[in-house]
């Protein structure tokens, strides 16, 4: 695959790809400003939420991550490949900590939940993604290697996808059957208790490392754009880490907010890429189909010219011997049927063209061909 292709992969950033990330990521900054005074809000229970969440960050986080697999199978770029698995691994993990969530489906959870599975699965989760970008960042600079095997892309993609399945639903066990041994991140259903602050703290201590390594290895858009989806973490660990301490309240509503900011924001570049890409090659078919149709339009007009030239002389000549005295019509005869041949010749040229289909029927951009056989 090409640079063209690759595109936001390995393009360098203009100015304006340089400050539209930098827009986005100081409105994130600037809503956590407005919000962070009233954090602590105690607000209504909406159970929907959380189902609502889950929904959005499963269906981003998935899309997300087929798209960088499909780049990852035409690149053989191990970053690639590891930031795929992380988003891969945020879409599934987000299913066990929606059905454990208490209130969201049941009162108590789904799967044999306790009270302490929702908040480590959270934690998993977070955790996950943050080293995934860390591993992005790491590797990002090793040189891609397009015309590796299909084969071993493929099979690198299904043996990160058995890993990650393995992964989700190991931690899934362990902090269902294990619950009870796990420590204690909340105190009741919506109260927090210290280690939650701690646990959290550890992973924004991640997410500030992962934006270090992003900044100082900055090549590229989606290294700009992967920063804002970081930065949208790194905000949503901050209102949980020190200004909620509470389930429901105006910090927790928001931290969901960010959660699918998260997700979302490296999802609408792809696309937004993957749409310039499918322009791009309309554009070229568009103009190689005018160049086509010009070029059988010339070919036309100058096998239709050449009867009409010989019919032409071949009027004049007979002009000429039928203005003798006395007339040859021998001569004129003979020059008849040579008029008749070019008339059929001319005949036979619209006839290849209307077969053709070329008025009307001809979609832009593909001239079609014909197979008659030109005398």
């Amino acid at each position: 695959m090409g640079s063209r292709e690759l595109g936001f992969a390995v393009m360098p950033p203009t100015s304006l790809h340089r400050w539209l990330p930098l827009a986005g990521a100081a409105l994130l900054v600037l809503a956590f400003g407005a919000i962070a005074p009233f954090a602590h809000t105690q607000l209504l229970r909406f159970n929907s939420f959380v189902p609502t969440v889950a929904a959005i960050n499963f269906v981003t986080n998935l899309a997300t991550a087929g798209l960088l697999f499909a780049i990852f199978s035409t690149t053989a770029s191990r970053s690639i490949l590891v930031l795929g698995s992380g988003y891969f691994f945020a879409a599934l993990i987000v299913i066990p900590w929606a059905l454990t969530f208490p209130g969201a489906f049941a009162p108590t959870g789904l799967l044999g939940a306790g009270l302490q599975s929702t908040p480590w699965l959270f934690t998993f989760w977070n955790l996950g993604f943050a080293a995934s970008v860390i591993g992005y960042g790491c590797l990002k600079n090793g040189k891609h290697t397009a015309n590796s095997a299909h084969t071993s892309t493929q099979s690198a993609i299904y043996w990160c996808l058995a890993a990650v399945i393995g992964l989700v639903c190991a931690m899934t066990w362990v902090v269902t059957v294990c619950e009870e041994f796990m420590p204690r991140l909340f105190s009741d259903e919506i109260g927090l208790a210290p280690m939650a602050h701690i646990d959290t703290g550890i992973i924004l201590s991640m997410c500030a490392f992962a934006l270090l390594l992003l900044w100082t290895r900055r090549t590229s858009i989606l290294d700009l754009w992967l920063m804002v989806a970081v930065c949208a973490l790194a905000l949503e660990l901050i209102v949980v880490t020190w200004m909620i301490t509470t389930r429901f309240s105006l910090g927790f509503y928001f931290s969901g907010v960010l959660s699918s900011i998260t997700s979302i924001t490296l999802l609408v570049l792809l696309l937004s890429e993957a749409s310039r890409l499918y322009s791009w090659t309309l554009q070229r078919k568009h103009e190689k189909g005018r160049i086509d149709s010009r070029a059988l339009l010339l070919d036309f007009m100058q096998q239709v010219r050449q009867p009409l030239t010989g019919i032409a002389a071949h009027a004049g000549a007979a002009r000429r011997f039928l203005e003798q005295t006395p007339p040859d019509i021998d001569r004129v005869k003979g020059i008849l049927d040579d008029v008749i041949r070019a008339c059929f010749r001319a005949d036979e040229v619209l006839q290849e063209f209307r077969d053709a289909d070329c008025i009307g029927d001809c979609p832009d951009g593909e001239p079609p061909t014909t197979d008659r056989p030109r005398s």
